[in-house]
């Protein structure tokens, strides 16, 4: 068991969210901190979520075998404020989420991003993807 504050990241089932991953599992890996991924269940297909977080561990586990990898689903319409919440709950040292904006009423309303960006209690990592 890692005494390093785990890295947080944020998966949908995205290519976007897998491509966060993908990079917050690196980190991880390189600081020799635990991975905890988070599904947010916001309604709209809970069955994806749990694939997103299935992927996503198996993804974690093939590339780096002796990380230690946490999953939990998490049921919310406010993304950011459940990844918020768990970093804080879990003391997490970094957050990471991909860059991907809404479009249309969710664009109006915010992203997760830039939500994180102002309102984490640790660091953000907003991956590049787009």
């Amino acid at each position: 068991m890692s005494s390093a504050a785990p890295v947080v990241v944020g998966v949908d089932g995205s290519s976007t969210s897998m491509a966060a991953m993908e990079r917050a599992t690196e980190v991880a890996a390189g600081l020799a901190a635990p991975v905890h991924i988070v599904g947010v269940d916001s309604g709209a297909d809970s069955s994806g979520i749990d694939r997103a977080l299935d992927e996503a561990r198996q993804r974690a586990a093939d590339r780096f075998p002796d990380l230690e990898v946490f999953t939990e689903k998490m049921a919310t319409t406010r993304i950011g404020l459940a990844l918020s919440n768990h970093a804080a709950r879990v003391g997490a040292q970094l957050l990471v989420v991909g860059n991907l904006r809404g479009k249309g009423f969710r664009r109006l309303m915010g992203s997760v991003p830039d939500e994180l960006a102002l309102d984490a209690p640790c660091d953000v990592m907003i991956v590049k993807t787009t």
